[in-house]
């Protein structure tokens, strides 16, 4: 008998002890609205919580304030929760517009008393970031200081990734009618956060461009990590077609017109692919006249100017300034080498009189002397 009472009151003792135990705890579990969040969004966490075994009372919630997150309000008190009573109680978080993206967690502080003695226990919580990819054109270049209509150029173009998130199949096209790429379409898999990537593009220049400033238009295309989000950009880049050729000359001819002085004659022509105006020629000061002003030439159209230099004068400097029909003033500094110059026709007249003269002059002095012999020996 005493053994069996003793079982009895082992098997009570047990059984009061697991009810205490059991008694006066707390069961909390979690919802979140969006396990996934961009820089700047926010998500909504709501605890709903509930008594194990009896009622627990003095409960404080707070949640841990820390890194990229703000999380309200600050602390949640609930005097007491019965066993029969469920409450739910919500948390806004709000993200950093400078949130890095990864794997973080959220924490929340339970306080409680369980009836006997205050408790305490630490909630986390997953939550990832997903940063937002921004592509930039940082810079680009092009390979030649002159393009013209015709021409064909390379240009390198050096994309950034300057957000936060991945950016996943980029493709880079362009539009334009006159500048035209060879490859229509750029892909790039991928760029990282702060990563640059410069690609290659050969351009070609139709023949009927003029001369001028040309926009093209870059249009960039790409999704972010997990392809939910698609982001379309465009940028502009520039490109200048200039004037082909310019103003040529050529010494046309060099005649000596006097014993001091000689004639250039010089033949200025336009070789640009379209009118050139306010054409001004500078000489040197030995040079009659030292200015010359032509004006307007049509391509291919040409002037001829003549020019009075010292006879001993080998080479001429020119300076010839003109206008582009983009408004740029052209200054060129041209120096011709002249040819020994040929003796004009009136030169070569003078010249023949006056060796006739001195020949009349020998003959009369030879006849001269011949008659005086003559008259001696009678």
């Amino acid at each position: 008998m005493k053994t069996n009472k003793m079982i009895i009151l082992v098997i009570v003792t047990i059984a009061l002890l697991s009810v205490n135990t059991l008694a006066n705890d707390l069961s909390v579990t979690h919802t979140i609205t969006q396990q996934q969040v961009k820089p700047g969004d926010s998500s909504i966490i709501t605890l709903t919580l509930s008594a194990i075994g009896g009622t627990v009372e003095n409960i404080k919630i707070r949640p841990v304030q820390e890194g990229y997150f703000t999380i309200k309000p600050n602390e949640i008190d609930v005097d007491t929760l019965s066993l029969s009573k469920v409450i739910a109680e919500s948390f806004v978080v709000d993200i950093s517009n400078k949130a890095s993206s990864g794997d973080y967690t959220i924490s929340f502080e339970i306080e409680y008393y369980d009836g006997s003695s205050t408790k305490y226990m630490t909630l986390t919580i997953p939550i990832t970031v997903i940063g937002e990819p921004i592509i930039h054109v940082k810079n680009y270049t092009i390979d030649k200081q002159t393009i013209h209509s015709g021409e064909d150029f390379i240009s390198q173009i050096t994309l950034i990734n300057v957000g936060d998130g991945i950016a996943k199949n980029i493709f880079i096209t362009f539009n334009s009618s006159l500048i035209v790429p060879k490859t229509s379409t750029i892909y790039i898999e991928e760029l990282q956060k702060n990563e640059e990537k410069t690609v290659k593009v050969h351009f070609s220049v139709q023949p009927n461009a003029q001369p001028g400033s040309y926009p093209i238009p870059v249009m960039i295309s790409y999704v972010n990590k997990d392809g939910s989000m698609t982001y379309t950009k465009q940028y502009l880049m520039t490109v200048e077609i200039t004037e082909k050729g310019g103003i040529e000359t050529y010494i046309e001819n060099v005649l000596q017109t006097s014993q001091n002085e000689k004639k250039v004659r010089i033949k200025f022509v336009n070789s640009a692919d379209s009118q050139l105006k306010f054409i001004k020629v500078t000489l040197p000061s030995y040079a009659n006249p030292q200015s010359i002003y032509i004006g307007n030439l049509d391509s291919d159209d040409y002037s001829t100017e003549d020019v009075y230099i010292p006879l001993n004068v080998s080479s001429i400097k020119l300076n010839v300034t003109y206008t582009t029909p983009l408004n740029d003033i052209v200054t060129n500094q041209i120096e011709l080498q002249l040819p020994k110059p040929e003796i004009s026709p009136i030169n070569q007249k003078e010249s023949s009189a006056a060796t006739g003269k001195i020949l009349l002059v020998f003959v009369g002095l030879v006849l001269g002397y011949f008659i005086g012999r003559v008259r001696r020996k009678k």
